[in-house]
């Protein structure tokens, strides 16, 4: 009855233009990493993001969010960043993760990814911060309106990584660092 669901993130790109699948050694020195994850769940045809809300009390209160937060020095790797923030928010220890690109932006790198989840079931943990976790429908985007500026661009990355994910073919990671564009508005508040 459900199929499996995915979290993605998105894609890396740095500054001169050039497109990388892996930095250069040293590349991040300096710079604050970070990962955002985005919960995926595909059942008859219909794909989903799991979305949670930024308690009332914090910074950017009210607005719909994927999660994630700060790579820590203990962390392995950045997938186990990712990893452990998906546990920290959501009590989620289990589903598998795709790296789906990043985001360099002045000091900051984000990295994305997609979740997959096995069903749109189950209790979420409210201890990490994240309250409200909903689902939306990825065919009807009218949610990104409770998101913050620019992070349509990054949802229709989403769909479109997912989409991909669900046909088996091949994403095209994208390129995300012009200044002043929507991705640099939803950016700068990390």
């Amino acid at each position: 009855m459900f199929s499996s669901a995915t979290i993605i993130i998105l894609l890396v790109i740095y500054p001169a233009g050039a497109f990388y699948k892996k930095a250069p050694a040293g590349y991040y020195a300096g710079m604050k990493e970070y990962t955002v994850v985005f919960p995926v769940y595909s059942e008859d045809g219909d794909q989903y993001v799991l979305l949670g809300e930024q308690p009332e009390g914090k910074p950017l209160a009210g607005y719909l969010n994927g999660y994630g937060g700060k790579v820590e020095p203990a962390d392995a790797s950045i997938e186990a960043a990712a990893k452990r923030e998906l546990l920290e928010e959501l009590g989620e220890k289990t589903a598998p993760l795709r790296y789906i690109g990043q985001i360099i932006h002045k000091q900051k790198v984000i990295h994305f990814y997609l979740a997959f989840m096995e069903s749109m079931g189950g209790e979420f943990t409210q201890e990490g911060g994240m309250v409200r976790h909903q689902w939306h429908n990825l065919a009807n985007t009218s949610f990104v309106s409770k998101m913050l500026p620019g992070d349509d661009s990054i949802i229709a990355r989403v769909k479109e990584a997912y989409t991909a994910h669900l046909e088996g073919a091949s994403y095209q990671e994208f390129n995300f660092t012009k200044e002043g564009s929507s991705i640099d508005s939803a950016v700068k508040f990390l």
